[in-house]
């Protein structure tokens, strides 16, 4: 298309100072003259001047913007080739503009809905290879876990021989027991049929548990049935767990409820919070405004990007107050 342009340009101003070779168009060599030094200047152009400028601003713009641009494009070339060949006859004429309108329309139809498809499949790949790793590695854990388990038994039968008395089985079988609850992995995630949103919510957890929180699980339903797509899914519940995580301090507890009704998703969230007020939850989904210190980057933004994706996909999003344990907790839920 810059070529094309450039191209163009040049011969409109060609044709100012070399107008009086059009007086005799019959000959070749007017044409032949034209293009050599059209040519030479458009090798001169690109070579002085950065034109990749333009291609990078072009390439930088999203999908609608350089579909506007091809447009353009093709109807100017075919406006050219409708002026070479001195086609004025309408009746010719109106056929072979419908049915380059309709080539047109065709054609951007497909575009679009091409782009769109790779794109999330593109965010899907994406997000598969960032989280399925995760799950991979969880399952190692439960695998190791498992072969662990007998040899665990073995040592706790063998407490019956090495314990003399009832008093020392039982306080050996209370440590042992002890230490080997312990273990905290999350194996359940497991379960899951979304295996992207199992390695996202793993990840999660051994972040809370890193800084220091603990994150209750109350899982419904396994089977998750929703028309939203997984990668999306799991960027809406890592917005309000990065929050939660974000807004609580060491020994603090999250509260996370998973279920799926009538193919409806619900994730709902809790953290120890303010008191809602309606200021507060009129300013709550504005893009910039945030009730978490200063010290995290891009406030703000993660929660007015999840209601947008929630509009989008006739979703909903609800926040309200829960007192546990004598604290203030704020509660996001959300049904997809």
């Amino acid at each position: 298309m810059i070529s094309f342009c450039i191209t163009l340009i040049t011969q409109f101003l060609l044709m100012i100072p070399f107008n009086f070779l059009l007086a005799d168009s019959d000959k070749p060599v007017t044409m032949l003259i034209g293009n050599l030094l059209t040519l030479i200047i458009v090798l001169i152009v690109c070579k002085q001047i950065p034109i990749y400028y333009i291609y990078d601003f072009i390439l930088a713009k999203d999908l609608y913007f350089r579909l506007i641009f091809c447009n353009i494009l093709i109807s100017n070339i075919l406006i050219m080739c409708l002026y070479r060949i001195n086609l004025s006859n309408t009746i010719i004429l109106f056929p072979i503009i419908t049915v380059y309108l309709t080539l047109v329309v065709i054609f951007n139809i497909i575009f679009i809905d091409s782009k769109i498809k790779l794109k999330n499949q593109q965010n899907i790949i994406n997000s598969y290879n960032e989280y399925l790793p995760v799950v991979e590695e969880l399952i190692k854990q439960v695998r190791e876990r498992q072969h662990q388990y007998k040899n665990d038994l073995a040592s706790l039968n063998a407490l019956t021989l090495t314990c003399n008395d009832y008093e020392t089985l039982c306080a050996e079988l209370a440590k042992n027991i002890s230490l080997l609850s312990t273990d905290s992995t999350p194996s359940f995630l497991l379960a899951f049929n979304l295996k992207l949103m199992s390695g996202f919510l793993y990840s999660q957890y051994i972040k809370a548990y890193n800084k220091g929180l603990h994150m209750t699980f109350n899982i419904r339903n396994y089977n998750i049935q929703t028309t939203f797509p997984e990668y999306k899914l799991t960027q809406a519940i890592g917005i309000l767990i990065d929050n939660a995580i974000e807004a609580s301090i060491e020994e603090d507890t999250i509260f996370v409820d998973i279920d799926c009704i009538n193919n409806q998703f619900i994730f709902s969230i809790s953290n120890p919070g303010p008191t809602i007020t309606p200021d507060l939850l009129t300013n709550l989904f504005k893009g910039g405004y945030s009730t978490k210190t200063k010290k995290f980057g891009n406030q703000g933004i993660g929660l007015c990007t999840l209601k947008n994706m929630l509009n989008e996909n006739n979703g909903s999003i609800h926040v309200l107050n829960e007192l546990i344990d004598g604290r203030t907790y704020i509660k996001f839920k959300i049904k997809i």
